[in-house]
């Protein structure tokens, strides 16, 4: 068998048909959890993501998972964020080869932080007194607050932190300030106020008393407290100078003899302080007073009334003061004539005064009103700085008296004709004042009939004379120049 062999020439022809390439996903990794306190950076970091094929990768964030990137992209695997208000979530990173991206999420959770408060230093004060506060606080977080202040005394205040408050007792106060955020987390801190008792204010409010007080004469005391410290007690305690004392806020005593007595109330608050006020209390020595005449005819026109003091046990009536002596508080005894005796005869020493007779008429009609019957005159004095005081009834005769008078008296130089002014005019020995820029002065109330008139002028002679005056006088006296 014969074997032919033969070539046959073939060609081959390669043919690509197109492929698409596919490239793996890259591997997000968020890390976590992320844990921190309100305020506080949070640094996320999903640097363990990677890309199978090691191509580089880009990341967003979004740190609430609200579905809103709160980053751009960025090679950088880390971002941060800060919560200021507590949270509990997820954030969100996704990461990209640049052509396919991958997700993860890791779980977030941000705590609440207590304010930090601050109370302010310690301080002091008196009871009474307003305390000012000013306390503050801190909190990272953005929350709202409550803010209280507990004084220590039971009382309280809110919603600010600079309050005042006055404290109603000495006392070791503990102050706290406490602040509540919105999530319910809480802050205090305290200071010690040291208050200080103040001592109270005594005082004498009133004293109920005959006027004037004689020995025997019950006098009536009522006292009082003022004292910043509210809730002290207090106990009043007296000394009323002779010797005697009493307590509480309302006493009664009587003098046995005449005298000055200095009364003192002393109060004293429950912690110790004490306060203390004063009144004086004069004692009239009683006198004996005969007033001469004892029937006054208030027609007559004599120039005195007389009148003897007598005084009893150690006071000599050598030692009356004639200038504090007045007639009913205010007719003044003259000076002159004064005489020490015993008219009386009931050997006790005496002292005569005298006051001017048409001074005490007027004052009987014009002041007490009286034309008939009897009055009491009163007289009253000092003897070696202790005041007396003695009465005495008279009878008063006024039948027809006429009604008082008014007089006008007018003073001019005799040479010249001109007013004087500043001449001193004297009715009956009383002065009753100086004439005006026209030389004249009007006196009322005089009782009409005869009076003496009396002028003096320094640069002129004096002037005497009488001066029967009805119910409106006008009286011209001419004044002659010295020299």
């Amino acid at each position: 068998m014969k074997i032919t062999s033969k070539l046959v020439a073939a060609t081959l022809v390669l043919v690509l048909l197109p492929t698409t390439i596919l490239r793996a996903a890259p591997v997000a990794d968020a890390n976590g959890p992320y844990i921190a306190n309100e305020g506080t950076e949070v640094i996320f970091d999903a640097g363990a993501s990677f890309d199978t094929n090691g191509a580089p990768l880009q990341y967003r964030w979004d740190f609430d998972n609200d579905g809103v990137w709160d980053t751009d992209w960025s090679v950088i695997p880390t971002a941060s964020h800060t919560w200021y208000d507590d949270f509990s979530g997820e954030a969100r990173v996704e990461v990209s080869n640049g052509s396919v991206t991958d997700i993860a999420t890791a779980s977030v959770t941000i705590n609440n932080v207590a304010p930090v408060v601050e109370a302010g230093l310690d301080q002091m004060a008196d009871e009474g007194s307003l305390v000012s506060f000013s306390g503050s606080f801190t909190d990272p977080g953005a929350d709202t607050h409550t803010v209280q202040w507990a004084f220590g005394d039971g009382d309280s205040a809110t919603g600010t932190l600079t309050p005042t408050h006055a404290y109603a007792d000495d006392g070791i106060y503990t102050v706290t300030l406490t602040v509540t955020d919105d999530d319910g987390g809480v802050g205090w801190d305290t200071l010690i106020v040291t208050v200080n008792n103040v001592a109270p204010t005594a005082v004498i409010e009133s004293v109920t008393a005959p006027d004037p007080i004689m020995p025997g004469d019950t006098i009536f005391f009522s006292g009082s407290a003022v004292d910043p410290g509210i809730l002290d007690t207090f106990t009043f305690e007296w000394d009323f100078g002779d010797g005697s004392t009493a307590s509480g806020s309302s006493v009664e005593h009587a003098y046995t003899n005449p005298g000055i007595y200095t009364v003192t109330l002393t109060v004293t608050d429950d912690d110790g302080g004490s306060g203390s006020d004063t009144y004086v209390v004069a004692v009239i020595s009683p006198a004996t007073v005969d007033i001469d005449p004892n029937t006054l005819n208030l027609k007559s026109r004599g120039r005195w009334i007389t009148c003897y003091i007598e005084l009893p046990g150690v006071y000599g009536v050598a030692d009356i003061d004639v200038s504090t002596i007045l007639l009913n508080g205010v007719i003044p005894a003259e000076s002159k004539p004064i005489a020490i005796g015993d008219h009386d005869g009931d050997g006790v020493l005496d002292l005569m005064i005298k006051f001017n007779r048409a001074a005490v008429i007027r004052y009987i009609i014009y002041t007490l009103g009286i034309t008939d019957g009897e009055v009491t005159l009163t007289v009253t004095g000092e003897v070696a700085d202790l005041a007396f005081s003695g009465s005495d009834t008279i009878r008063v005769k006024g039948n027809n008296l006429p009604g008082p008078a008014t007089l006008t008296i007018i003073v001019t130089d005799k040479k010249t004709k001109l007013p004087i002014q500043g001449a001193s005019i004297y009715l009956d020995g009383e002065l009753k004042g100086t004439t005006d820029e026209n030389g004249q002065l009007i006196i009322e109330d005089v009782p009409a009939g005869k009076h003496v008139i009396e002028i003096a002028k320094e640069g002129y002679m004096d002037y005497q004379g009488q001066c029967n005056i009805t119910k409106t006088t006008t009286k011209m006296v001419k004044l002659k120049p010295q020299g």
